[in-house]
């Protein structure tokens, strides 16, 4: 395949070169491309070669396309933030893809429908996807209501689906300052459908046969699809796409023999959501090769996955925790969280206050006042906090990182918000944030933490951890946004501190390799096990009571949580002096 600086030294190779490389990326690389799904690659390649081609027509539409290409993305981009705002208001959902049409596409169109470029209704265009058929019709109504629809340019592929079952609403109007602007809606399924299964984008644009081996073997690129390609990162992709084929994939099969491919580090969560969303909804269990297993387990090539469903139900908000690590795909967890915003508020607050207590009892405290925690989150009430909690947006993982504050620094939390102008008693110098990994960390400048404040951390787009207030204005933006890039992190000293002593108690259903496997979760987070005691009944159950030295509430929050996730765990919990036994 041609790298981008071949393309584009092509006007310095002679005629016939030129010729020659332009027809071979129309004929090979650029169907090659399509099939794959590389949407972007497979523009640039088309254009590059069109303009050596038939470099007279390139120049002609390149003049009338009347804005610069940077111009017209920013027109698509305004005219998702007025739709977007409009959806709001009748309580629609969506999510925006927009692209201006390229060069050879538009090129293409003319000569396929022998129209002019004034009869092209689609330069601009953007997609709209929602969760219901019902929202697609909404979201038409909202549209045509906003800009005057454009006479016989309106296509109803829902009710009447094309012959290889591509479903979705097609409307053309005229857009913000009157531009031309077609609209694609259609529902998540749809969209999934078309541009992995049996209407996949590439057969009926091509009206190729179907290739259920060829179906299979692709769906797996798909990941390059979000990456937000640049041309100057051609050739990188292309390395990243030779990656992706050997190193980056876990190759899995279903209990009747069908073959998954996911992303490396995969649980038994991502495979039930790779099957369907409601197998991914209906997920309580796994046994992996015969044997049952943890929702948190990673998954191996070569492994045989079944699923145990509940009839009913709805996924866990621990999912979206990303300590706990059940979920790597990044769809399998906008999919959950999509759930849970849609749940009724009462019961997102009913299930919020739960978790809230729940998280507060199994780190063994007292006392907290929920207010002063939502107002760190910069929320009005209690029943906002315990709402954001229901929904999914704060996770467990979140507010351990907030209730791992004690002694005076939280006690001062408690009594007033963290002033905005914090007294530095210590230098930065002498602390060290805990959490992130070995991601790169900075102190963001828009709130300037200081030691001893909560904090929370924020992976950037260049892989950074930038470390924020946990009450910055920023920070709960960035986090609305993004929850999946939020992580958990804690001021600690840098000279060595004493380790502090937890007990923990587990109540299980005992089985052979239980207490391994809880050990084996304490090791992992570098804690030392100082005392293990057990004490077996007649009805199965056992206790296991252990004392560690850990670094505080917010390392025993994930010791706890993890524990929690194993089979036969019925609970596991922070254990004080007062406890009964």
């Amino acid at each position: 395949m041609p790298s981008m600086h071949e393309l584009q030294m092509l006007r310095h190779q002679p005629s016939n070169e030129r010729t020659a490389m332009a027809r071979e990326t129309l004929a090979i690389y650029s169907p090659l491309s399509n099939r794959l799904g590389l949407w972007h690659l497979k523009w640039i390649l088309e254009d590059y070669a069109f303009r050596y081609l038939e470099p007279e027509r390139y120049r002609a539409i390149a003049k009338q396309l009347q804005m610069r290409r940077g111009e017209r993305e920013a027109y698509i981009q305004l005219v998702i933030n007025t739709l977007q705002s409009h959806l709001r208001k009748v309580d629609v959902e969506a999510t925006f893809y927009g692209r201006a049409k390229h060069i050879y596409s538009i090129w293409r169109k003319m000569q396929r429908k022998s129209i002019s470029f004034d009869e092209i209704y689609d330069v601009s265009a953007i997609r709209v996807l929602v969760d219901s058929v019902k929202d697609c019709y909404t979201v038409l109504g909202v549209v045509h209501e906003l800009w005057p629809h454009i006479p016989k340019e309106f296509d109803d592929y829902i009710a009447n689906p094309k012959p290889n079952g591509y479903r979705s609403l097609h409307t053309a109007v005229r857009g913000p300052d009157n531009g031309k602007l077609e609209v694609q809606i259609r529902t998540f399924d749809m969209d999934r459908h078309a541009e992995h299964g049996i209407a996949a984008h590439w057969q009926y644009k091509e009206g190729s046969r179907f290739d259920k081996n060829l179906e299979n073997k692709i769906r797996w690129f798909r990941t390059l699809l979000n990456k937000d390609f640049k041309e100057e990162y051609f050739d990188e992709l292309i390395e990243e796409f030779a990656q992706e084929t050997s190193h980056e994939r876990v190759y899995l099969l279903s209990e009747n023999g069908e073959l998954y491919s996911l992303p490396e580090g995969s649980t038994p969560v991502d495979f039930a959501y790779a099957q369907s969303t409601d197998m991914g909804h209906r997920c309580r269990g796994a046994r992996v090769n015969g044997r049952l297993v943890a929702l948190d387990t990673q998954l191996r090539s070569g492994d045989q996955v079944e699923i145990i469903l509940t009839k009913t139900g709805g996924p866990s908000r621990d999912w979206l925790d990303p300590e706990l690590h059940f979920l790597t795909s990044s769809r399998a967890r906008a999919t959950v969280r999509s759930w849970f915003r849609r749940q009724n508020r009462e019961k997102n607050i009913e299930a919020g206050r739960f978790l809230l207590a729940r998280e507060i009892s199994r780190l063994g405290l007292v006392g907290w006042d929920y207010q002063s925690i939502a107002n760190l989150y910069q929320l009005a009430s209690e029943d906002e906090l315990f709402a954001a909690i229901g929904r999914g947006e704060i996770s467990c993982g979140q507010l351990a990182t907030l209730l791992a504050r004690s002694g005076a620094a939280w006690s001062a939390v408690i009594q007033s918000q963290v002033p905005a102008d914090h007294e530095k008693s210590d230098a930065l110098t002498d602390y060290e944030v805990l959490g992130g990994g070995g991601l790169p960390k900075h102190f963001a400048l828009c709130c300037k933490p200081a030691p001893e404040q909560p904090i929370v951390g924020f992976i950037t787009r260049q892989h950074e951890l930038s470390i924020h207030r946990a009450n910055c204005a920023h920070a709960i933006r960035h986090i609305e946004d993004a929850p999946e890039r939020l992580v958990s992190v804690s001021w600690a000293r840098r000279q060595n501190e004493p380790m502090e002593k937890i007990s923990l108690w587990v109540r299980a259903y005992d089985r052979q390799g239980l207490l391994f496997e809880i050990t084996s979760i304490i090791n992992e987070e570098q804690v030392n096990v100082v005392a293990v005691n057990t004490r077996s009944y007649a009805d199965g159950l056992a206790d296991i009571h252990l004392t560690l030295e850990a670094h505080g509430l917010q390392q025993t929050s994930r010791i706890i949580n993890r524990i929690n996730t194993l089979p036969n765990v019925v609970e596991a919990r922070s254990q004080r002096e007062t406890d009964p036994e």
